[in-house]
């Protein structure tokens, strides 16, 4: 069982100014600012929505003592190491679904605590692209609708992103 979670660097945004400019077919800087904050909030939610970290990000996972270790963020680029205590090394296999789940199999149980540190980001070059659309749609809707005013009931997808997020997903 997974004891803490910590994130030790944080990545780049995969999305910058200049291309959500682009997207949205803005030449001005007035809307600067707001295009800028909106960046990281449809980041995050793309992120949330296809359980994967975009960008190059180095994590510690604690776990109780077990043999199989289910690591909290994905895809999974590199392990640095595996722990048992505070220096004991330990040999390790490393699966990774292809529904997006790492987990490391330890030969025997531990008798102590796990540490394991990685890193994660995106493995191929169609899965940032198929990332960085998704957030583009989802700076698109946000900057679409941020001063509408709603009367009723709205149901509202963009049915690019659904499809872009199983896509993701599935790869």
């Amino acid at each position: 069982m997974r004891r803490t979670t910590s994130q030790l660097t944080t990545g780049a945004m995969l999305v910058t100014l200049a291309e959500a400019k682009e997207h949205l077919r803005i030449l001005h800087d007035d809307e600067d600012a707001y295009i800028t904050a909106l960046i990281p909030v449809a980041q995050a939610q793309a992120e949330a929505d296809t359980d994967m970290v975009f960008t190059s990000t180095d994590w510690i996972d604690v776990f109780e003592p077990c043999r199989n270790l289910s690591l909290a963020k994905s895809p999974v680029a590199n392990v640095a190491s595996v722990l048992i205590g505070e220096t004991a090394t330990v040999d390790y296999e490393l699966y990774q679904s292809e529904v997006g789940t790492s987990t490391i199999c330890l030969p025997s149980l531990p008798t102590e605590d796990v540490t394991v540190t990685y890193s994660t980001s995106l493995q191929r070059s169609n899965q940032t692209a198929i990332a960085k659309h998704m957030m583009l749609l989802l700076i698109g809707q946000m900057f679409s609708f941020r001063e509408m005013e709603i009367t009723g009931t709205i149901v509202s997808k963009v049915q690019g992103y659904e499809f872009l997020k199983y896509a993701l997903r599935g790869q």
